[in-house]
């Protein structure tokens, strides 16, 4: 079988800021072939531990002795702050002194960084993380490691590491392994994990519009006893919340003022076995614990704009865990999107990803398009992988039909479709192999290693016509989101036995 002329996945996968990296085989050398990726905001994903977390790439290390060796020279303490071997100590009792650390670090510019802290020996207070006037506290309720993230006022601000009187008069507590480091969040693929299979996840625009995902204490209706950080939760940190109900028929929720919302999910975690009812104002589902963590995910009308946890129904669970509550517009819930208190809500732009200038690597008139591929859901909307000029009117696409659990390949020439074929997939949300041949007189489908379609058209494009490669229809519109596994083009037109290789 010949190499494909262009890659995407297969398990290899590596990212930077507004690039996903594709490849190409020239014998035995792996050539790269970056794909452009936009995303003007942060994404979640769930990574190889199988935690949460927001993907984001971190730059070098800007402090010096984060860990306080001695003698320290980098270093300056005040107040009530002492700088020892490895450690510095906070401790007050009620005097309220301005006490903390500084370090002097020029390389700061106007970007944002992430600050990250090990706290031990806490009793009680609270630090905040400066930057000459912007702050940020690390909201410690014991010990263990903490971060924020702050972006300074102007090049070459200081880092200071202080008492928050916030959080009240005496403090108790002490500090080690400062880090400071460069954060980029925006224009980063997302590759997901599933075990140990890995995947591109491709998302549309979606919204989080409860303003607090995470503290459920701002939750505005409370017939059960909460503890805060109370249990590791799925971003492997110590910020669940527990809840307690004392009997059944009652609630704990959240009403939004605002907002038109379809769909709502929360991560639960109880006893297996017990059941627990989650929902929205006009959907409540019963959803069983099996002792790990779980999302549950309802789907309402669109003024359903109350989520709830509650005992209605004969459920047996009393006391359980929660983190990680959502509510979006949409008919299914997508990747998980936190908030802090931000008013409406935060917002995760489309994923998006291209590749122009690439003619050399399509065969406008014979090749094959392989894709594996999973819809996230069967919503009948038109989502399509295309081969294009950057038009609708010249154009090789794959695509989610709308019609259900539909797939549909199509062959355009001069604006006038010349071969399309369609084929029913059982279940789109599962993943399939999916090949497309395009040869005059030869254009085949096969599926999970299973012909699926013909058609003998002959009109085919002029040679070195299809220059991009796009999550698009070609010229911007019919967006594609879904998971993708492995994306490869071909500019040979690959024989039907190769093809059953290739998709079984």
């Amino acid at each position: 079988m010949a190499n494909p002329s262009l890659q995407i996945g297969n398990s290899n996968w590596a990212i930077k800021e507004d690039n996903l990296l594709g490849y190409s085989t020239a014998g035995t050398r792996f050539l790269p072939q970056p794909i452009t990726m936009t995303r003007a905001s942060a994404g979640t994903r769930v990574n190889p531990q199988g935690l949460v977390e927001t993907v984001e790439l971190l730059g070098s290390e800007e402090v010096t002795d984060g860990n306080f060796p001695t003698p320290n020279t980098e270093w300056s303490s005040f107040g009530l702050a002492t700088i020892n071997e490895n450690i510095v100590n906070f401790v007050d009792a009620g005097s309220n002194t301005y006490s903390g650390i500084t370090q002097d670090i020029n390389s700061f510019s106007a970007k944002q960084y992430k600050v990250e802290i090990t706290v031990t020996n806490w009793i009680s207070g609270d630090i905040l993380a400066t930057f000459s006037s912007n702050n940020a506290s690390f909201n410690i309720t014991g010990n263990g490691t903490y971060s924020v993230y702050i972006t300074p006022v102007s090049n070459g601000d200081d880092i200071g590491l202080v008492r928050d009187y916030s959080s009240g008069a005496d403090f108790s507590y002490s500090i080690t392994n400062v880090s400071v480091k460069e954060s980029t969040k925006n224009n980063l693929a997302r590759v997901d994990y599933d075990g140990t299979a890995s995947s591109l996840l491709v998302e549309p625009m979606r919204t989080n519009l409860l303003p607090y995902s995470e503290d459920l204490s701002q939750w505005n209706t409370k017939q059960a006893t909460e503890t805060l950080n109370y249990g590791i939760s799925p971003d492997g940190t110590q910020n669940s919340t527990r809840l307690v109900f004392a009997s059944s028929n009652l609630q704990f929720s959240n009403t939004l003022s605002t907002g038109s919302v379809t769909s709502g999910s929360i991560y639960a975690k109880g006893v297996s076995g017990e059941t627990i009812t989650f929902g929205l104002k006009s959907s409540e589902s019963t959803f069983t614990f099996n002792g790990l963590w779980q999302r549950l995910e309802v789907q309402g009308t669109a003024t359903s704009n109350k989520i709830t946890v509650n005992t209605y129904g004969g459920v047996t669970a009393r006391d359980f865990e929660v983190w990680g509550g959502q509510i979006e517009e949409g008919s299914y819930a997508t990747s998980y999107i936190p908030t802090n208190g931000e008013a409406g809500g935060v917002t995760r732009n489309q994923d998006q990803y291209s590749k122009t200038g690439i003619s050399n690597l399509i065969n406008s008139e014979e090749g094959v398009l392989f894709v594996e591929m999973a819809a996230l859901s069967d919503d009948l909307s038109t989502r399509m992988i295309s081969l294009s000029d950057g038009s609708n009117t010249n154009r090789i696409h794959c695509f989610y039909y709308s019609a259900s659990n539909t797939i549909g390949l199509n062959y355009r020439v001069a604006g006038v479709t010349e071969a399309s074929i369609t084929a029913s997939l059982g279940d789109e949300t599962d993943f399939k192999k999916i090949a497309f041949r395009w040869e005059s007189g030869n254009f085949k489908l096969y599926i999970d290693g299973v012909p699926s379609g013909t058609d003998a058209n002959t009109t085919m494009l002029p040679s070195d016509t299809l220059n991009k490669l796009a999550f698009e229809q070609g010229d911007g519109g019919s967006n594609f989101y879904g998971k993708v596994k492995h994306l490869q083009v071909y500019k040979t037109a690959l024989t039907d036995p190769e093809l059953v290789t290739l998709t079984t």
